[in-house]
């Protein structure tokens, strides 16, 4: 996401503004939560009656990450999609966080009941192990440019593109990830959140709990409005250290987003520590 078209696309905040001058400018709605689908509906629909010049509809699936873990309303998501497909608008779908399991769905956007024009890949791609990213797109979008007409080609090459080693790694995790003991691991992980949910819906310190498959995650009380710059930020990353957890808060957002081989003693752990808080 730090190329200068991935920045464009994301919101204007900490990671996006030392360089906003040389952003290109885009459309944005607000996010299809729960309480934000009508929202979003009559912007996008707004948007498209006012604009002429629409090209693309990019989108996490199901959930933002980076944004603070913030959920998405499937069915509000699925409307603006087909929204998009009536005005022959394309969809892409970012699914570098969500794709490979950690939703629930091997993608994220097999929850949905309109399937993207374009995916994006990475992060699981390989388990972490070696950097590669991949795209897909249907038929169509990849006719436009598969020909023998060189005008045609993406001439567009990078130093370390369709590396063998990096692929090598993505096809062993990929047959791993399909595994049946990984399917059982990823269930396990989505059924442990959900009981913990209950203990953190309870906890008065803590705001917000959610889930989504192989995710958990809460917000930190605090006096500060939610945020990636809240004040507590460093003090909750000291806290799960000294309890041998590596966490990533984002501000004072904190969730457990764990490797497939993880143990339930470990969740157990994780869950204890956020409680602790």
């Amino acid at each position: 996401g730090d190329t200068f078209g991935s920045m464009s696309v994301s919101e204007r905040c900490s990671f996006t503004l030392p360089f906003v001058d040389l952003l290109f400018e885009v459309c944005r709605i607000p996010s299809p939560t729960l309480e934000g689908a009508k929202k979003a509906f009559e912007a996008l629909s707004l948007l498209i009656q006012t604009s002429d010049d629409l090209v693309a509809f990019i989108y996490e699936p199901l959930l933002q990450a980076a944004g603070g873990m913030v959920l998405h309303s499937a069915a509000a998501l699925s409307e603006l999609l087909s929204l998009c497909k009536q005005h022959n608008i394309l969809t892409i779908a970012d699914e570098v966080m969500t794709g490979f399991g950690r939703t629930g769905t091997l993608f994220a956007s097999e929850q949905l009941q309109m399937p993207p024009d374009i995916i994006c890949m990475s992060k699981g791609i390989t388990g972490g192990f070696l950097p590669l990213g991949a795209t897909s797109c249907t038929h169509e979008i990849f006719d436009s440019f598969a020909s023998l007409e060189r005008k045609k080609f993406f001439f567009h090459g990078h130093s370390y593109s369709g590396n063998p080693i990096a692929c090598s790694a993505g096809v062993a995790s990929f047959d791993l990830l399909m595994t049946e003991h990984s399917q059982n691991q990823r269930n396990m992980i989505a059924n442990k959140h959900l009981a913990a949910m209950e203990a953190f819906s309870t906890a008065t310190h803590l705001q917000h709990p959610r889930s989504l498959g192989t995710l958990i995650a809460v917000d930190v009380q605090g006096s500060e409005p939610t945020g990636y710059h809240h004040s507590r930020r460093d003090e909750i990353y000291q806290h799960f250290i000294e309890r041998g957890i590596l966490m990533r808060p984002l501000g004072n957002t904190i969730y457990v987003l764990p490797p497939y081989c993880i143990s339930e003693g470990e969740l157990d752990s994780c869950y204890a520590a956020m409680l602790q808080l």
